[in-house]
């Protein structure tokens, strides 16, 4: 089976979730005999190297560079829709898939659907966030920072008053009438697929199958694990992009709340990275709450995610704090592969992760007072950490793989899905 992977981006130039779950699930089909998998994935120009659309990365035959021209913010169509058309003929031209899994239409656009189903080329695409939903960055956050509950023209209207209702109902159903060639969904959370069943998508057409890993992040968790240090300091470490959605600042408000008696005996480390490009206000305010923390708080920058596991062995938790609700952050399976159990926001795919305590424990989303307490208790034993041996299975790992493969094969032949 020939499978064509459409990407918005390579982990080579972008840490994003989706980003490394594309290329995860391209290494993971590599190794399999029944599949031929090609990723052709979304990277600035000057990595392709010179003015094609594509380029091979690294020489690879079947890991592909592309330049896509990108989408209107708010109708998600192509900007260029006759460049994307020459592209997508190019590469079903050259290698011939059988299906095409789009893992996100970020810069390929909701047109990339159509130019398939044109082609009769089968699709399935992997849901990640609420693009396809929400105006505001797909992140289901109202314009005044409340969390979005249940969207609607009228309260879409609201956050976007230069739209008004009438455009978003508009947007919703071409958005829905261009996504019903697409024959499979699938969902890394339940939540996830229960908010777009709820917006109108299929149940029956989405599955949920969680993000494959790669197989360098899964031979990370092999190596030993040199344990929790023996000393009185709890360690927190907090990992991913820093942006004003990932509640770093609430993580910073709380330990600025910590009781000065026990600062001594709570250690934070953050490691991220676009603080930079993020707006002057929030970069602002981050840099204030890491001075007043400096006693607390360090800030060791980026990472490379080939160091992931052992950054995390560092610590004794790992914090996920974002206020948005998330759906599948890789940082979580990053860190039951690690053995660290988590302290994440109560709130969407995050709350569905450690549900029943058994690898975290959870705290109100975006309320500093609420995630101080909850940092005071494990300081002082009241929380203890949850015994993490047995929170990664490598088979879980291959079942999803397996799960992946059984969605292409019934999607190009529903006779089997009757079968299984």
């Amino acid at each position: 089976m020939r499978v064509l992977i459409l990407a918005h981006g390579h982990p080579a130039f972008s840490t994003g979730g989706g980003e490394q779950a594309a290329h995860a699930l391209y290494a993971r089909l590599l190794g399999r005999d029944d599949i031929a998998p090609v990723l052709v994935a979304r990277a600035p120009r000057s990595a392709i190297g010179h003015d094609a659309s594509f380029g091979a990365f690294g020489a690879s035959p079947t890991e592909i560079l592309a330049d896509p021209p990108g989408q209107e913010h708010f109708s998600l169509e192509s900007t260029h829709f006759t460049v994307l058309e020459a592209m997508v003929g190019q590469l079903l031209e050259r290698f011939q898939p059988d299906i095409v899994h789009i893992e996100h239409l970020a810069y390929w656009s909701v047109d990339v659907v159509e130019l398939l189903a044109r082609a009769r080329v089968p699709v399935v695409m992997t849901l990640h966030e609420f693009l396809l939903i929400c105006h505001n960055d797909g992140q289901m956050i109202k314009t005044d920072g409340r969390l979005c509950r249940d969207e609607s023209p009228a309260a879409c209207a609201a956050c976007f008053p230069h739209y008004s209702a009438g455009e978003f109902y508009l947007r919703k159903a071409m958005i829905l009438q261009r996504l019903a060639p697409i024959a499979r969904f699938v969902s890394p959370s339940a939540f996830l697929a229960d908010r777009f069943v709820d917006w109108g998508l299929d149940r029956a057409r989405i599955t949920v199958i969680d993000n494959p890993l790669s197989p360098d992040l899964i031979a990370q968790g092999a190596a030993a694990d040199p344990g929790r240090s023996n000393d009185d300091v709890t360690r927190i470490g907090f990992f991913g992009q820093i942006n004003p959605y990932k509640g770093l600042d609430v993580l910073l408000e709380a330990v600025s709340q910590f009781p000065p008696a026990l600062r001594g005996t709570l250690a934070v480390g953050i490691h991220g990275a676009n603080l930079d490009i993020q707006g002057d206000d929030f970069r602002t305010q981050i840099a204030a709450l890491l001075d007043a923390n400096a006693d607390v708080v360090i800030n060791k920058g980026r990472y490379a995610n080939t160091d992931v596991v052992a950054l995390m062995r560092q610590y004794d938790w790992i914090v996920v704090p974002s206020i948005w609700w998330e759906n599948s952050p890789v940082v979580i399976q990053e860190a039951l592969i690690a053995g660290r159990p988590i302290l994440c926001s109560a709130i969407g795919g995050m709350a569905e992760k450690v549900a029943g305590d058994e690898v975290g424990i959870t705290f109100q989303p975006g309320n500093a007072f609420d995630l101080a307490r909850t940092l005071v208790d494990i300081v002082e034993g009241r929380i203890v950490a949850p015994d993490m041996a047995a929170a990664y299975a490598v088979e879980a790992e291959e079942a999803r793989v397996t799960q992946y493969v059984l969605v292409f094969a019934t999607t190009l032949d529903p006779r089997r899905a009757l079968a299984e």
